[in-house]
């Protein structure tokens, strides 16, 4: 009898331990506060996020987002990226905070001294910010504001192809899926660095198209005639942006006339290109199948540097 009792009294005191947890468990897994082992990698600690957001300053104001420069650290400074995005439910913010993980982890795989360093993500807030290294310029603003000559442009050009040939050879492949000026940072030393790898696609999930209200901006480095189910940004749409030093169809000033002319027509490619050369850039507006691999749009690149330094 007494042993009766025992083992009652022992399933009693587990069941009144294990239900509250397994209470506590499915509560933070609802929650933005939990963190999956496979994930845990990727966010900063909270020592660190404190100190992060305290004070944030604003570097640009984005359709989806807010850039904000940070310090890690006296001294060491940091990029914020928070997410401005409509979420009609807590589904919703589990799902895209998932997405952005998933990126997150694919960026931070992609260790090339062309891709900016990706230094984690801050769980402060529902849907996380993502931190990362500081640099002050983009390639466009670096164009703009520096000397350069078709050398430098062409060398830019090929570390950030060479980026993107490195991430394609990876297994799973890391696709970036928003290449344009914005996303080409320029450090000190003049050294391409390809950033946002993956973001795009939190926004704008793969088979979505864009909507004009997310901004004229993206709609223009859409390659022309792709079908609902190859549309996506081509990986190397910047060659226009960078030789030219105008976004593509710079020429048409409304969304919905840039919209309907990209079905049919490229954008004025930059004067006095050879013929090697503009097949190289019509390869990278082609359809997906009909690109060239960036591998050999990389090699290529790297000879023109070559070429026009000599």
């Amino acid at each position: 009898m007494s042993c009766h009792i025992s083992s009652a009294r022992a399933e009693f005191v587990f069941w009144s331990i294990f239900t509250p947890l397994v209470s506590l468990v499915t509560h933070l897994r609802r929650h933005s506060s939990f963190i999956p082992m496979a994930q845990s990698s990727i966010y900063l600690p909270p020592s660190v996020t404190q100190r992060l957001h305290q004070p944030l300053q604003p570097i640009a104001q984005l359709p989806h987002s807010n850039v904000l420069l940070g310090y890690l650290q006296p001294g060491r400074r940091c990029v914020v990226k928070s997410f401005r995005l409509r979420v009609n439910s807590e589904s919703d913010h589990i799902n895209i905070r998932r997405q952005l993980e998933n990126a997150a982890l694919q960026w931070k795989r992609a260790n090339h001294p062309n891709v900016n360093k990706f230094i984690g993500l801050s769980g402060e807030t529902p849907i996380p910010s993502v931190v990362t290294a500081y640099v002050e310029r983009d390639i466009m603003g670096y164009l703009a504001s520096s000397p350069t000559n078709n050398v430098s442009k062409f060398a830019m050009l090929y570390q950030v192809a060479d980026a993107l040939a490195y991430m394609h050879s990876q297994t799973p492949p890391i696709l970036h899926t928003n290449i344009t000026g914005s996303n080409v940072l320029v450090d000190s030393t003049g050294r391409a660095l390809l950033t946002d790898i993956g973001i795009h696609d939190v926004l704008f999930p793969p088979g979505v198209r864009i909507p004009v209200s997310a901004g004229g901006l993206e709609r223009r480095f859409v390659g022309p005639r792709l079908s609902p189910r190859t549309i996506g940004l081509p990986e190397f749409t910047p060659f226009v942006q960078v030789m030219t030093q105008r976004v593509p169809y710079a020429e048409i000033q409304t969304d919905t006339q840039v919209i309907v002319l990209m079905q049919t027509t490229l954008p004025m490619l930059p004067q006095g290109l050879n013929g090697h050369l503009r097949n190289l850039l019509l390869s990278c507006w082609a359809e997906p199948r009909e690109r060239m691999p960036m591998h050999i749009i990389a090699a290529s690149l790297r000879n023109l540097s070559e070429q026009a330094r000599s």
